[in-house]
């Protein structure tokens, strides 16, 4: 109860920024945690993951789990909420091993990202090294576009999930903002271009079958 009264969401609770894009970052947490859901969903014998990238999941399975940790160094709600989404990438994983051919690449990068959370918890300086996960997101969210441009094939990949986290993006920028929180101001607009250009090249080769 009184690591609670020291998050920031209590100790601002009032009708500001903070606690609008904090309730708007819970919110979208859950459509991120549906969106995934659906991805995995999509995955199965027909489509067996095609264009959905195996290093990107393992990246953001070991960053969610980091980010628990670095949300409760950081007094935040919203970031422990966001951490939940280890789970739904998890089953995301699971279907791409199931039914897509994994190179040794992808297993050697998925063993490596095993050390980010142990990282998080004894490095001292929590903010220099999130920033460091955190441009390693936007290093491994370039896999997407660049598999769905060299394959030319939208695959598997879902519009309704790009478009969730952009909004996510939106709101964590807000709430960085008011919490000075400086990784995550400089990582969200970057992180929304790169949103921006896979789908842009989503829409360019989606498949037929897919919704307009």
């Amino acid at each position: 109860m009184g690591w609670l009264k020291e998050a920031v969401e209590y100790v601002n609770w009032g009708w500001n920024a903070l606690t609008i894009s904090a309730m708007a970052t819970f919110f979208f947490s859950v459509l991120q945690g549906w969106g995934m859901l659906k991805q995995s969903q999509m995955i199965g014998k027909k489509t067996k993951g095609e264009s959905v990238s195996v290093v990107l999941y393992s990246y953001w399975f070991f960053y969610f789990v980091s980010f628990s940790i670095y949300g409760a160094n950081q007094r935040s709600l919203a970031m422990l909420a966001n951490s939940f989404l280890w789970v739904p990438c998890l089953l995301v994983l699971c279907r791409l091993m199931k039914f897509k051919k994994i190179k040794k690449i992808e297993e050697l990068t998925f063993l490596f990202f095993c050390f980010m959370p142990m990282a998080m918890n004894l490095y001292p300086d929590k903010d220099r090294l999130f920033m460091v996960y955190l441009f390693g997101i936007l290093i491994f969210m370039s896999f997407q576009p660049f598999e769905i441009w060299q394959k030319k094939d939208g695959g598997a990949v879902s519009p309704q999930l790009l478009a969730t986290f952009f909004a996510t993006g939106v709101f964590w920028f807000i709430y960085a903002c008011y919490i000075g929180n400086w990784p995550l101001i400089i990582f969200n607009p970057l992180a929304c271009l790169l949103i921006y250009v896979t789908f842009v090249l989503w829409r360019k080769y989606k498949p037929q079958t897919a919704i307009n």
